[in-house]
């Protein structure tokens, strides 16, 4: 299952699986990986319980790729807010 981190709150990742319209809290100390907010991840619940997260470095870089292409485009609107 895919599903996005979107925030990270006292030791515990909030992960979002939109397809499924789930949330899921794992705790930051049983992960072998480090994830941050906006990673793209792939769930893999275990039969005893567990869940594995694999980072997808791909749908992760494109997803930032597009916000940040997506703000671009924004600021160089006539009368952005968005302008520095």
């Amino acid at each position: 299952m895919i599903a996005v981190v979107d925030r990270i709150v006292d030791g515990k990742i909030i992960v979002l699986a939109e397809k499924e319209g789930k949330e899921y809290v794992i705790d930051q100390e049983n992960l072998d990986v480090d994830l941050n907010e906006g990673d793209w991840v792939h769930l893999h619940f275990l039969q005893d319980g567990s869940v594995k997260i694999t980072r997808d470095h791909q749908t992760s870089q494109l997803t930032r790729q597009r916000i940040k292409d997506k703000h671009q485009k924004l600021k160089k609107r006539k009368g952005s807010r968005f302008k520095k």
